[in-house]
């Protein structure tokens, strides 16, 4: 495992450019509307419930496109959250928010002590900074081809996010642990303790080691500490590719440059995804989870709520 701590301790140029920033700065309520008068007309909105099928698509949407005989990738292992750039005060609540949308998505804490596996840097130039590791910490984007490099440093926007994964047995074990002389089937390295792979799971799974996040400092201000912690939660908890979500949907569109009103805080989709993806075993099929992810975001949506019929205007 790449360890994030000593990441985090060796990139000094970084470690300056992220000196202390004023604190994001909270939302602003906007003013009430004023009250009918005898002369306006009553409006009855009807709330309509996602339906099944656009609610798929979404995920699909959002979800990487992964070999048939895989699993998504998750974390196995409990989350060490490790964070620079902005004041202490700061950094500690996103933190909070962090660590409690991991547990309610059913991943573990690492507790005190912890060696991170994932980084958030905030930083003065995400373009600059992205480049500097890419020339001085080449290692921390894997063994990604070039192209697969290039997707991550011409993100659009002010973040910058990837994740190191590697494939291990259904049991979570890494290549070359397990013992080989009990003639175990063994796929890419991985030996598997399982002979056969079902219907619903495949004999390996694909851990997530790592999840590493650059934001310019610049774009979270204005927006709450809840926001970005949010935001933050779906780039490190799960493989994303935000430039397929749209709308009030999710708050991966928190950064949007078109988006004047995001969400406040994680929506119904986005907690529903996170609690889907890390439900069951880590080695269910990728197309079966994103059916589990699908019934898990409906289950959390509102109730359908009846059709009513208004008048124009009161008697």
């Amino acid at each position: 495992m790449i360890a994030i701590g000593s990441v985090l301790l060796s990139m000094p140029a970084l470690a300056q450019e992220a000196s202390k920033a004023d604190a994001p700065k909270s939302a602003t309520a906007g003013a009430l509307p004023k009250p009918n008068t005898a002369a306006d007309p009553i409006v009855v909105t009807t709330l309509k419930a996602p339906d099944r099928a656009t609610v798929r698509n979404l995920v699909q949407a959002i979800t990487p496109v992964v070999p048939f005989e895989e699993p998504l990738p998750r974390f196995d292992a409990p989350v060490c959250f490790a964070s620079t750039g902005l004041d202490r005060p700061t950094m500690e609540r996103i933190g909070d928010r962090l660590a409690e949308n991991a547990m309610l998505a059913g991943l573990q804490l690492a507790g005190s002590g912890c060696k991170p596996n994932v980084a958030i840097l905030f930083v003065n130039d995400v373009d600059r900074a992205v480049k500097m590791l890419l020339a001085r910490r080449w290692w921390l984007f894997g063994d990604r081809l070039p192209a697969e490099v290039r997707t991550i440093t011409h993100e659009a926007g002010p973040v910058r996010a990837w994740s190191n994964s590697e494939l291990r047995s259904a049991q979570g074990m890494p290549r070359g642990e397990a013992v080989l002389a009990k003639n175990l089937p063994v796929n890419e390295g991985v030996v598997m303790s399982s002979p056969t792979a079902s219907r619903i799971e495949a004999r390996v799974q694909r851990d997530m080691l790592v999840s590493i996040v650059l934001v310019e400092r610049a774009a979270v201000i204005g927006k709450t500490t809840t926001q970005v912690a949010d935001y933050l939660s779906m780039r490190t908890l799960a493989v994303i590719r935000p430039n397929h979500a749209s709308g009030r949907d999710s708050i991966l569109t928190l950064f949007d440059a078109d988006m004047t009103e995001p969400p406040e805080a994680l929506t119904v989709f986005d907690r529903g995804y996170l609690k889907g993806l890390y439900a069951g075993n880590a080695n269910q099929y990728a197309a079966l989870k994103i059916g589990k992810i699908t019934r898990t975001i409906l289950a959390g949506a509102p109730p359908r709520v009846p059709a009513v019929t208004a008048r124009e205007h009161p008697e």
